[in-house]
């Protein structure tokens, strides 16, 4: 049996950018300190941040910034990342085609109203370039930049990151 070439990066560059992307995360949050609540938030929960909503327009904030990612896995990891602290969205719902996705004029409001965006970048969301052109004055993070893809070393995908 033909043994597949090591794919994806090493154990220790994948330890170096999420430690760097939780670090980026977790300065960036550290600025962060909500508003006093007022009565309205205290009688309304927050909703469900797994939900795919539209928090980014909802008053029930409680002050906390909004963090919108390109996709559902980049909203997994920085929800886990900022806790409570934060209000964590992704444009796309779960089972969404990352690579194609065509952002809509509701997309285009609702990042306009984020404290930030992450995206994955290495080719991931090509549509993300053009988005942020669309937008003005929201910061964001390519948590991929400074990140070597390794090519496949053998198999169909070979050359391939």
């Amino acid at each position: 049996m033909k043994s597949i070439g090591r794919i994806g990066p090493s154990p220790a560059s994948k330890k170096q950018f999420w430690a760097a992307s939780g670090v980026l995360l977790g300065l960036w949050m550290s600025g962060c300190s909500p508003s006093p609540p007022n009565s309205q938030s205290q009688t309304n929960p927050l909703p469900n941040p797994a939900e795919a909503g539209n928090n980014t327009s909802n008053p029930n904030t409680q002050g906390k910034k909004v963090i919108l990612t390109t996709f559902t896995v980049l909203a997994d990891i920085a929800r886990n990342v900022a806790g409570d602290a934060a209000i964590v969205e992704s444009l796309t719902k779960p089972g969404a085609e990352i690579h194609g996705y065509q952002p809509t004029p509701k997309d285009i409001v609702r990042a306009q109203k984020a404290s930030l965006i992450l995206d994955n970048g290495l080719g991931l969301e090509r549509w993300a370039q053009k988005f942020y052109g669309d937008l003005k004055n929201v910061p964001h993070v390519t948590l991929s930049k400074g990140v070597q893809p390794i090519d496949i070393s053998e198999d169909l995908y070979k050359g391939k990151p």
